[in-house]
């Protein structure tokens, strides 16, 4: 969506897409979390909770790789998405980290380039 909205109007439009797309599901997932803690959640809730956690990044992967192949996604693209996932899914690396390192491999992967 915020490509979407940088397209149709910059980089403001792009602020606005991804408020739009990120602040209703943010609010929704407080308020969630709001009720869980307030009233007492039947214990079977926690297992259906565990068993959503596959099924949300089976979603988040398949709309990952679906980005990469419409925008021509190279080697290197899907290897960082790969390493990524597998960091935070085995090892429990904080995002953050393999933020930086993604942006350190598309660094070196430019300047090598040139």
């Amino acid at each position: 969506m915020t490509l979407i909205g940088w397209k149709a109007g910059g980089w403001l439009g792009a602020l606005v897409a991804s408020l739009a797309i990120y602040v209703p599901v943010v609010l929704i997932v407080i308020g969630a979390s709001v009720l869980f803690r307030r009233y007492d959640i039947p214990p079977w809730s926690e297992r259906i909770e565990r068993a959503m956690t596959p099924i949300a990044i089976g979603l988040i992967l398949a709309g990952v790789f679906s980005v990469l192949n419409l925008m021509g996604g190279t080697l290197i693209s899907y290897a960082v998405v790969g390493a990524s996932a597998a960091g935070v899914c085995w090892r429990r690396v904080n995002p953050l980290l393999l933020l930086a390192a993604g942006g350190a491999v598309y660094g070196a992967a430019f300047l090598l380039a040139l």
